[in-house]
């Protein structure tokens, strides 16, 4: 079916087309977005959500979330880093030194003295999901398992 073949059947109101406006157009009409100070802070493409644009923003999460939710997935908010040893299980090797960002922290152990534990922030939520079931054995009866 080619859509020049498509036939009007019935035409109500004013149906003027317009030219449709991107989402960054969108946020400047409402004044929801601050593009200025976030490319001059984080560089291109960098932006604030502010205003309006950050509860729209929350609000479109917020409904994702119920809704999937509703259709049986379990929502998650996991953490940023992960141990070194954990993220070993979970990420290629060579992602290590080139791709993954490390932070080291040092905390005071009344046995040990200062400890170092090297964590690295995840490059995306998979990562800390496919690690959330680690060590554990899962039954057949119990999958799929759905995370949002």
């Amino acid at each position: 079916n080619n859509e020049d073949e498509n036939k009007i059947e019935k035409e109500i109101g004013d149906c003027v087309t317009r030219k449709p406006n991107s989402h960054v157009d969108l946020l400047l009409m409402i004044d929801g977005a601050d593009y200025k100070r976030g490319s001059a802070i984080s560089g291109n493409r960098g932006y604030f959500l502010k205003g309006p644009g950050l509860f729209i923003a929350q609000a479109l999460i917020q409904y994702s979330l119920r809704l999937l939710n509703e259709k049986g997935f379990e929502c998650l908010y996991t953490p940023f880093f992960m141990k070194k040893n954990v993220m070993r299980q979970v990420a290629q090797l060579n992602q290590f030194d080139e791709e993954l960002y490390k932070v080291v922290t040092k905390s005071d152990d009344q046995n040990s003295g200062i400890v170092e534990e090297e964590k690295y922030l995840i490059a995306t939520s998979e990562q800390t999901i496919a690690a959330y079931h680690k060590d554990e054995w899962l039954s057949p009866d119990s999958l799929p398992l759905k995370y949002a």
